[in-house]
């Protein structure tokens, strides 16, 4: 993986291109403890970027960076356009933001819920509220699949992870109901009796 950070004209500002991953992360403020990326509603490569500490939001990242600006190789000079466009757009909203992912009911039982991490493109389906410490085995028939366990329960299932899941349904942004019917079929196959 290779990435650099480019200086900006304003002092609080900086901002990383990452050639893997063709992701473009603007740093609002100095900040290197660890974060967590949310999704930006209606923007569907554009995300916040939140402190792990206190939640705040410290930065913007922006994925397909190529695709926004239609090359391969962007130029620092294009990289500094782009996270200019994106402070100036996103930033008010990255300023009031905060909280945790939101997770959703999946049915009519108000404990098993799921949400979509479209940053890291992994989904969570928790069949409880109270997860603790749990155990986590890839699924024999699926390598993407990772089943949580409650060793204290004797390894009841209690949820899941899904990684790789742009590849899984052919699109950059799966649609909550391709996820929610994704959620219901791992909850048949692996915890009927959830």
């Amino acid at each position: 993986m290779y990435s650099r950070t480019h200086p900006h004209p304003n002092p609080t500002l900086s901002f990383e291109y990452d050639t893997a991953r063709d992701v473009l992360h603007v740093m609002l403020e100095p900040y290197d403890g660890s974060t967590y990326f949310l999704s930006l509603d209606g923007f569907p490569d554009v995300f916040l970027r939140h402190s792990d500490w206190d939640k705040r939001c410290v930065g913007i990242s922006l994925k397909y960076v190529s695709r926004h600006l239609e090359r391969d190789a962007p130029t620092a000079g294009t990289l500094r356009q782009l996270a200019d466009r994106l402070v100036a757009q996103h930033a008010p909203v990255c300023r009031k933001a905060g909280g945790l992912m939101s997770r959703r009911v999946l049915d009519d039982n108000p404990a098993v819920t799921w949400k979509y991490h479209a940053f890291g493109e992994i989904l969570y389906v928790n069949l409880r509220r109270d997860i603790g410490h749990t155990d986590y085995d890839t699924a024999d028939d699926d390598p993407d699949v990772i089943v949580r366990r409650d060793p204290q329960e004797n390894d009841r299932v209690v949820g899941f992870m899904v990684e790789r899941i742009p590849r899984r349904f052919g699109t950059d942004m799966p649609d909550d109901e391709a996820l929610r019917a994704l959620a219901r079929e791992l909850i048949a196959r692996y915890a009927p009796e959830a």
